[in-house]
């Protein structure tokens, strides 16, 4: 019989007792199965994390999933298997790195603005004033 905290996989009496595999939190890991004196725990990933090395059906090590940045949209989510995929925006596109696409730069002419400062893949257009098309009407009554 095997003490707290340790098991003997098989029958084989001759075995030594070997200490629990530890599921720590702190390194994004959680019980799947506990240890019980025959067999060692399993784990598995905490959410935000992705299994970078697995074993007998769970997870030996964990790793957070990517933060995609500004200028990055998010590709493909993580799961418990994979990290995030981050894509990066194209020309005339902008993203926070939060959104699951970029969207375009506002168009300052097109509702009556002036660009005031061109936008960048992480930030949209800024916009202000009147547009060069916006001025005085004037009409001559006879």
């Amino acid at each position: 019989m095997c003490p707290n905290s340790t098991f003997k996989a098989g029958r084989d009496e001759l075995k030594q007792c070997s200490n629990c595999t530890k599921c720590d939190a702190g390194l994004g890991l959680k019980v799947k199965k506990s240890c019980s004196s025959t067999s060692d725990a399993v784990c598995e990933v905490l959410d935000g994390f992705f299994c970078s090395d697995s074993n007998r059906g769970g997870c030996r090590a964990a790793q957070r999933h990517t933060v995609c940045s500004p200028g990055q949209y998010i590709g493909q989510r993580g799961t418990a298997d994979k990290d995030t995929e981050c894509l990066h925006c194209t020309d005339g596109t902008f993203s926070d790195g939060t959104s699951s696409s970029c969207q375009n730069h506002t168009e300052c002419e097109s509702v009556g603005l002036k660009l005031m400062k061109p936008g960048t893949d992480s930030t949209d257009s800024e916009c202000g004033g009147h547009g060069p098309h916006a001025g005085l009407v004037a009409g001559v009554v006879i």
